[in-house]
């Protein structure tokens, strides 16, 4: 029977040494227990992404940004990348994690004949996809899915 995790995982920092890139582990003892520094380097860093959308004379307008740092540095990105060759409508409205890597746009016509959309995000495209229509049902008939993407993280 293992009695403590030193027994358990005898060259844990040594794994992570090798496979993180990062120096030996430093333990500092503290109030509640020691805490060992080299677990940090083994995590993986988080990419984001956004979705923004507009609206041209030509029908929707879509721009997808994926693999950034942050948020904001998604939502930048995505709404230049809308905009490109139009005035300036776009909008950042979905962003994308690992927690909800899929972003889905439905369009159809509200009751003034005028284009509505909803939107979602979700873990999986079809998941996106119904709650995306379910969305855009709220305010128009006649729904469709218009984008439906997903980043694989």
């Amino acid at each position: 029977m293992l009695t403590d995790s030193g027994q358990a995982f005898p060259s844990l920092e040594s794994c992570v040494t090798k496979y993180a890139g990062a120096a030996p582990a430093q333990s500092a003892t503290g109030r509640g227990g020691t805490t060992t520094g080299a677990a940090k380097a083994a995590l993986p860093s988080r990419e984001y992404g956004a979705i923004a959308i507009g609206e041209s004379g030509d029908g929707l307008l879509t721009g997808i940004s994926t693999g950034r740092a942050s948020y904001a540095e998604a939502e930048a990105r995505a709404i230049e990348v809308c905009n490109q060759g139009h005035s300036g409508t776009c909008t950042a409205r979905m962003y994308l994690d690992e927690d909800s890597p899929c972003g889905t746009v439905a369009g159809g016509t509200d009751s003034d004949g005028a284009v509505a959309y909803g939107w979602a995000t979700s873990g999986t495209g079809s998941q996106a996809q119904v709650a995306a229509l379910a969305s855009c049902s709220e305010i128009a008939h006649d729904c469709t899915i218009r984008l439906n993407y997903c980043v694989a993280y």
